[in-house]
């Protein structure tokens, strides 16, 4: 025979345990992701020509080198999100370093739900005539500080930027290169610096 007072004790629990609230209780759902990377990529991209009337100088084009990733969003809307990209450059002469990171942080706003959005950023026609070719590309994107996705072509298999110190403002946004004005009905806006 059970004695009354642990009975007592056992109904007591029972009661409190019932009186928590569920949220306590059921185990919590695991956070979405609300961007998924389609893909990473970077290359060549000449000088977009605009015409004034009555100019006759016509320069030469030069090549800029473009990464951007292209992602679908799921939320009707995103306030910001931060792409924070990475550019190794192999250095071709005797006078640049054999290898150069480039590090360049954009941020993003008002991101509408969809799909093929793109954040890109740009290395000047003279880094790269000055530093070499691009051997490797890399983005963090980031929400809230909360790192949402790692990508990069080829694709990593460690971070392995976080072992090469950046050089910081070369890498551009677009606002801050001529490519500000080609498609802009197509691109995200640029959180203002």
């Amino acid at each position: 025979m059970i004695p009354a007072r642990w009975l007592a004790l056992a109904l007591t629990l029972c009661l409190f345990a019932a009186m928590l609230p569920v949220e306590v209780v059921q185990a919590q759902p695991a956070q979405r992701n609300p961007i998924s990377i389609r893909k990473v990529d970077g290359g060549k991209a000449p000088t977009p020509v605009f015409q004034v009337r009555g100019s006759q100088s016509q320069g030469r084009s030069k090549d800029w080198f473009r990464v951007f990733v292209e992602y679908d969003s799921e939320p009707d809307w995103i306030d910001e999100l931060s792409f924070t990209f990475y550019v190794l450059v192999r250095g071709k002469s005797k006078d640049a370093p054999p290898v150069t990171l480039f590090k360049g942080e954009t941020a993003y706003i008002h991101i509408p739900s969809g799909k093929r959005h793109q954040a890109d950023m740009y290395l000047h026609p003279n880094i790269i005539a000055r530093f070499g070719d691009v051997a490797q590309v890399a983005v963090e994107v980031r929400e809230g500080g909360r790192v949402l996705a790692r990508t990069g072509k080829p694709e990593p298999t460690e971070a392995w930027w976080e072992r090469i110190t950046p050089v910081a403002g070369v890498l551009l946004d677009r606002g801050q290169t001529p490519f500000a004005l080609v498609d802009i009905d197509d691109q995200e806006i640029i959180k203002p610096r």
